[in-house]
């Protein structure tokens, strides 16, 4: 995981913590029925590819759409769905085309494909910040009118900071991605195995569980 870890997904050990988060919490326990034991290592996402290359790393969280070799790497099925969502003080939009006039807040560096034309149209405008919880205080501040923010990591801040629990999600459609564990092309047979033990922690409904450690 990065050195910041990707809270609910991936949360970095803190001194007398261990790791945790979704992905980490179900690649361990779907890991100890292949007679496999799970390490983290902090990396920084531009690293990464690097680092499975040189075996640094066996494995890494994914979305198949993000990574433009994809058909050089060997993936699991989806353990979830991560999509952006608005989260808004007051007014909450429907579709793309009731973003008209607002501001959104934005991840600084971040592009979003979907809002781009509205961006350089000027039908709605950004702001940016440095992070998630920025985004969600600007929003409570009445700085910006809504944040573009993944859906889960706005409920885990929100959950985390109660004074942000007046904020109200809105869900516009934009995509959603699956969120899976890559391997190298070479380890495809243990991508699939891995993927099996997925399927049975998913029909169990103990996939469900872990992720309702995290999520309302």
């Amino acid at each position: 995981m990065g050195p910041a870890g990707y809270p609910p997904y991936m949360i970095v050990p803190a001194p007398g913590h261990a790791a945790g988060g979704i992905m980490f919490d179900v690649l361990q326990r779907a890991s100890q029925s292949l007679g496999r034991t799970v390490s983290i290592r902090l990396i920084p996402r531009k690293r990464v590819n690097l680092a499975l290359a040189d075996h640094e790393l066996d494995v890494t969280p994914r979305a198949q759409e993000w990574e433009p070799d994809a058909d050089h790497y060997a993936f699991t099925q989806p353990v979830v769905m991560l999509g952006d969502v608005l989260f808004c003080h007051s007014r909450q939009p429907q579709t793309l085309a009731d973003l008209s006039g607002l501001t959104l807040g934005t991840k600084l560096g971040y592009a979003y494909p979907e809002l781009a034309t509205g961006f350089s149209q000027g039908q709605f405008t950004r702001q940016d910040a440095k992070t998630e919880l920025a985004m969600l205080r600007k929003v409570l501040a009445r700085r910006t009118d809504c944040a573009v923010v993944n859906q889960a990591v706005g409920q885990w801040l929100i959950r985390a900071n109660p004074s942000l629990a007046t904020l109200l999600m809105a869900d516009v459609g934009l995509p959603k991605v699956g969120f899976r564990f890559m391997f190298r092309q070479e380890d495809a047979a243990l991508a699939l195995a891995l993927d099996e033990r997925l399927s049975q922690l998913a029909s169990s409904g103990e996939l469900q569980r872990i992720i309702a450690r995290y999520l309302p």
